[in-house]
């Protein structure tokens, strides 16, 4: 980044923002802010509390490490619900794996939670195979993959955070 803008060349962050690189505008979500408010969402829906899963792909990665980090903090104004952070790595069929094992492990748990694409849509599928919605088991996350979008609008999760990226640049 400083090789190019020193050549002249302008440089913009997308999507994720590196403030030291020097780039000369970021275009994207407050990512921190829209986890805090993602928090604030799980508790609305969580008012009794209860043992949930918060899942990340890449834990430090810029696009989603502060959405997870401002869930975190939202969430610990909210003392009855009890978040456990995985990671489920950045492959969509492992993601479902580790987030059905996880879910099949925790058969008291309220709900599932999700800070990226992949893993949205495995919490979504997850829900839907195990028939947790029957249980009271809430769910959300980021993104529009066609997956996550046809589990939403058939009641499988509560929410999903579009960011709207044709409306960002």
């Amino acid at each position: 980044v400083k090789s190019a803008l020193s050549a002249g060349i302008p440089f913009v962050a997308y999507n994720a923002d590196e403030p030291q690189t020097g780039r000369l505008a970021y275009i994207g979500q407050d990512l921190y802010l829209s986890g805090q408010q993602m928090g604030m969402h799980i508790a609305n829906l969580l008012p009794s509390g209860g043992e949930i899963a918060l899942f990340i792909a890449t834990p430090g990665a810029a696009n989603i490490q502060p959405r997870i980090n401002g869930a975190q903090t939202a969430l610990k104004s909210f003392p009855s619900i009890k978040p456990t952070v995985v990671a489920t790595g950045a492959d969509v069929p492992g993601e479902l794996t580790k987030i059905n094992a996880w879910a099949v492990g925790h058969p008291s748990a309220k709900g599932m939670f999700a800070v990226d694409a992949g893993s949205t849509q495995g919490v979504a599928q997850t829900i839907q195979k195990l028939g947790l919605r029957a249980k009271g088991w809430k769910g959300g996350g980021y993104d529009l993959t066609p997956i996550t979008e046809a589990l939403l609008a058939a009641g499988q999760i509560d929410f999903t955070i579009d960011q709207k990226p044709y409306l960002q640049g």
